[in-house]
């Protein structure tokens, strides 16, 4: 049985993609692309060779004139099957992409799907991811950019851990501002009162200064009137 799709003949990297039950290895979905006739008894017994898979664990080989790469997880195995030059990072995409886009579709159905049960159901599912991946110069850019993002959130994280494990200086760190702002607020009160005290005791100085300076003024001014006899002139008109 060979399930066959026509596609744009400008790329031809992308060949098969479909879904496998892990535990009997039947294949439930499946879809030929870039007019490649695909031998599914070819893959079904490529699949009835795999010893148990790793979850997650991407396996890669040439089997052929394409390129495989075959993941496990959750109970299925999805497969793709490419130009031998393509690149293995873009093809483990693919197939997380495939894997979260297949269980969104089909849900538990594929526990108990019979073979090829489910390729009309995921054809479009099936021919997008396909028609997406096959275009490897646009792929490539979108992964190059999805790799930036992956390292800048792992730089993101180390730093979150890092301000966790550090959380008790920060405290301390804050908790000393704090203490150094109040002492600062208890300096301002207590310079202000010293200024205050300073300026009426200045006040003061200046009034005792002055009071001094004018009672010796005061007592020149005596002084000077006695001996130019103003006080005799008084006396003598009294006299007369």
């Amino acid at each position: 049985q060979i399930n066959k799709t026509m596609a744009n003949p400008m790329f031809d990297k992308v060949f098969f993609l479909a879904t496998a039950r892990a535990t009997d290895k039947v294949l439930v979905a499946s879809v030929s692309y870039n007019q490649k006739a695909i031998d599914l008894a070819a893959v079904k017994q490529m699949l009835g060779s795999l010893q148990a898979m790793e979850s997650e664990k991407l396996y890669a080989f040439s089997m052929g004139n394409y390129a495989w790469n075959l993941m496990e997880t959750g109970g299925v195995i999805y497969i793709v099957a490419t130009d031998v030059d393509y690149p293995n990072r873009i093809a483990s995409q693919c197939l997380h992409d495939c894997a979260r886009l297949f269980i969104a579709r089909v849900q538990e159905s594929w526990k108990s799907a019979k073979e090829g049960g489910l390729s009309d159901t995921c054809k479009k599912l099936l021919v997008n991811l396909c028609e997406k991946y096959d275009n490897l110069s646009e792929m490539d850019k979108v992964s190059s950019t999805m790799a930036k993002i992956d390292v800048m959130k792992l730089k993101m994280q180390d730093n979150i851990k890092q301000a966790l494990e550090n959380s008790v200086t920060l405290e301390k760190i804050e908790s000393d501002a704090a203490d150094l702002q109040a002492s600062a607020g208890i300096f301002r009160q207590q310079a202000k009162s010293l200024k205050s005290k300073m300026w009426w005791k200045n006040l003061k100085m200046k009034l005792l200064i002055a009071g001094i300076t004018l009672t010796i003024l005061g007592v020149i001014a005596i002084i000077i009137c006695a001996q130019v006899g103003a006080f005799d002139d008084d006396g003598n008109k009294k006299k007369n």
